[in-house]
């Protein structure tokens, strides 16, 4: 009794797609011998040839075996190619055959073909988790004609996007294609310089910068700018490379949506030596976000006594006072309770009748708060 080779299971699956899915090599060299489908397909769309992409042994029986190259322009039903599926788990060798299988004419549109997510090839590549395999895909693929410039579907991210959040600068050179392509943004108008300061990965930083990348171009949903979130998120090393960079251009104190400039930020979060180079670059320290904070309130809120004597040093207000309560810089000491700032103050000058929104001086204030040891004197 004859058995039908190509009988299929509740998942769509043959004995072939079976064998070459668990790399039985002998077991696929038989079925061929008897005439089995090449080109049958399981529930998910998916080839032999695709689910043999992990084993390379198993790809070239198949391959040697295969009449014509239609078994290669198959699909999946999410749209994966079979050489999208090799880059994805890092198969350098299978991406290499499939490529040198096509001809002059397919390898245009197949090498750039996308999956229903807008991925290509080279975006699978660049995101692959180890790096000297994520480089010779992608060298490949380049070579090939790939284009770095397509954008996946969801984020519109291009592979030099995904390349710099691996923080893999080698990549990230080997990425780099004529004008224009250093300063894509995807839908939220973020650049890879963006990620790369926003990450702190200096290295990216600096390739990007010598390639022409654009210092002020910002997120979308708050304006947030390279140096403002290098800035806040307190990475030092890419903050002096940017200002290094912006030398002459009036953009060191560039704010986001509330008015919070990179000085405000850095403040906020204490990032003292930030403060420091930032001044030193001659940030403005007296702007006000929307609420009405600028860097000596927030110093004063915090608590940093060097940062008040900092600013005190570089001209800030010593009087200045949010919009929503009408706190001073001795207010916020006095509510807190610090000593030491509080005497910073006074020392300057800091007026001791100034009230806020509620009629109350920051003694009042101290009071209420119960700060006792408070002393108001110089």
């Amino acid at each position: 009794m004859k058995f039908d080779i190509n009988v299929k299971n509740e998942r769509g699956e043959t004995a072939l797609v079976y064998a070459t899915k668990f790399g039985h090599k002998d077991i696929v060299q038989y079925l061929i011998s008897e005439n089995v489908d090449l080109d049958t397909r399981d529930a998910q769309g998916r080839s032999p040839f695709m689910l043999a992409v992990k084993n390379y042994e198993c790809m070239t029986i198949l391959l040697t075996h295969a009449e014509n190259k239609t078994s290669l322009f198959l699909f999946t039903n999410e749209g994966e190619s079979i050489l999208i599926m090799a880059c994805a788990y890092g198969q350098i060798r299978v991406a290499k055959r499939i490529i040198a299988m096509l001809s002059a004419s397919d390898m245009e549109t197949f090498i750039n073909h996308q999956d229903e997510n807008g991925y290509t090839a080279l975006h699978k590549a660049c995101e692959y988790r180890q790096a000297d395999t994520r480089y010779k895909l992608a060298e490949m693929l380049l070579s090939a004609g790939a284009d770095p410039l397509i954008c996946e579907s969801s984020q519109m991210s291009t592979p030099l996007h995904l390349a710099t959040a691996k923080n893999d600068v080698h990549l990230v050179t080997l990425l780099f294609s004529g004008d224009g392509h250093v300063n894509c943004v995807d839908k939220n108008g973020v650049s890879p310089l963006f990620i790369a300061a926003e990450n702190g990965f200096s290295g990216i930083v600096i390739a990007l910068l010598a390639k022409g990348a654009e210092t002020m171009q910002c997120r979308h949903s708050d304006r947030a700018s390279p140096l403002l979130i290098s800035s806040e998120r307190g990475h030092l090393e890419v903050v002096k490379k940017l200002l290094e960079n912006m030398k002459g251009q009036n953009s060191i104190n560039l704010a986001n949506f509330e008015n919070s400039t990179p000085l405000l930020l850095a403040t906020l979060n204490n990032h003292t030596k930030i403060c420091e180079i930032l001044l030193e670059n001659n940030a403005d320290i007296n702007i006000q976000n929307k609420n009405g904070y600028n860097p000596i309130l927030v110093a004063s809120r915090n608590g940093n006594a060097k940062l008040i004597s900092l600013f005190l040093q570089n001209g800030a207000d010593i009087d200045s006072h949010t919009l929503d309560d009408g706190n001073t810089p001795l207010h916020f000491a006095a509510m807190m309770g610090n000593k030491v700032a509080t005497k910073i103050l006074l020392t300057r000058g800091a007026d001791m009748e100034k009230k806020n929104e509620q009629g109350l001086t920051p003694v009042v204030v101290a009071s209420y708060m119960k700060q006792e040891d408070i002393i108001f004197t110089t």
